[in-house]
């Protein structure tokens, strides 16, 4: 059985929108695995403001394959 050394994920873009109490942030992430590689995707996250106090409402993500790229204006800089 092979072994994790190590497991690093960030942010490659991200925006958010809110108006009022709620917000909605999408993200493009990558993932490396023991310095490779190994995922992008896109995370989509609906927040709401409860006394002063940002929470997650909801969370859900796409992860990129050679079927589906994660298009260009997702990707910022990257």
């Amino acid at each position: 059985m092979a072994r994790l050394e190590s497991l690093d994920e960030w942010e490659l873009w991200g925006h958010t929108d809110q108006f009022g109490n709620v917000a909605q942030r999408i993200s493009t992430y990558a993932v490396h695995v023991d310095a490779a590689e190994s995922e992008r995707g896109i995370i989509l996250f609906q927040f709401v403001r409860v006394d002063e106090q940002w929470l997650i409402q909801s969370m859900i993500w796409q992860t990129e394959s050679d079927d589906l790229a994660i298009p260009s204006h997702y990707l910022g800089d990257y």
